[in-house]
């Protein structure tokens, strides 16, 4: 699942505007080291993998990159055996629409 994704997400962003392009770049790169921390040599789990985005990142993100990452979560779960993704949607969705 990992690999589709990713080789689609750098399809997309193919003919994407320069001021986009820097910042995706650096995204991936952060992930990618951040990866290579949590994982031996062998590929084998050392803990977590990944991180939480932290609630600025959040702000920043458009309704299209947010039903981007619902996607993916949704797809991952399956592909992990979990369904309780829905469960936590609902209050991340809550917590992002409550006013300042």
């Amino acid at each position: 699942m990992g690999d589709t994704y990713v080789k689609d997400e750098f399809r997309r962003h193919l003919n994407a505007k320069p001021e986009f392009v820097k910042p995706f770049i650096t995204e991936w790169t952060n992930y990618c080291v951040m990866l290579s921390k949590q994982l031996s040599s062998a590929g084998i789990r050392k803990g977590n993998i990944g991180k939480d985005l932290d609630g600025d990142k959040m702000e920043q993100l458009s309704n299209e990159h947010i039903q981007q990452l619902v996607e993916l979560r949704v797809e991952a779960d399956k592909h992990m055996g979990r369904d309780d993704f829905f469960q936590n949607l609902q209050s991340i969705t809550e917590n992002r629409e409550k006013p300042i």
